[in-house]
């Protein structure tokens, strides 16, 4: 399965005990893991902004991540369907690559529950997925 993860996923596996870290876990090994250059300068200017994090241990847990996964910078339209702009940016890779879903606990994301054939689901709900199968 290709598989989104969006930046709050991706901080709360790294940064908090819960659903996340077991998913991005899964997801890392099992399914095809696709982010962009714009999830991977959020997540890293938040880690360090927001939860003040070092550089240098930013840059360990982003080179992780990138060897990991696919880091693919889409080259459609961006959509302009959410409240907040900047999760457009997630609709637009998921769109490009032909996502099976994005893992997400943005709320604006969640409410659309799909788009373009792309199933949008939180942690919880993909760890029940993955959990009965």
């Amino acid at each position: 399965m290709k598989v989104v993860i969006d930046t709050n996923v991706l901080i709360s596996a790294f940064l908090f005990k819960g659903v996340s870290g077991p998913v991005f876990d899964y997801c890392m090994i099992e399914e095809d893991v696709i982010l962009s250059p714009w999830i991977l300068d959020e997540f890293q200017g938040k880690l360090l902004g927001r939860f003040n994090l070092d550089l240098p241990d930013v840059n360990e847990i982003i080179d992780t991540i990138q060897q990991k996964s696919n880091i693919i910078q889409p080259e459609n339209e961006l959509p302009t369907i959410c409240r907040d702009e900047d999760d457009n940016n997630i609709l637009q890779l998921a769109e490009y690559v032909e996502a099976d879903y994005i893992i997400t606990g943005d709320k604006d994301l969640l409410t659309l529950e799909q788009f373009k054939g792309t199933l949008i689901i939180s942690p919880g709900e993909f760890y029940t997925l993955i959990s009965e199968s």
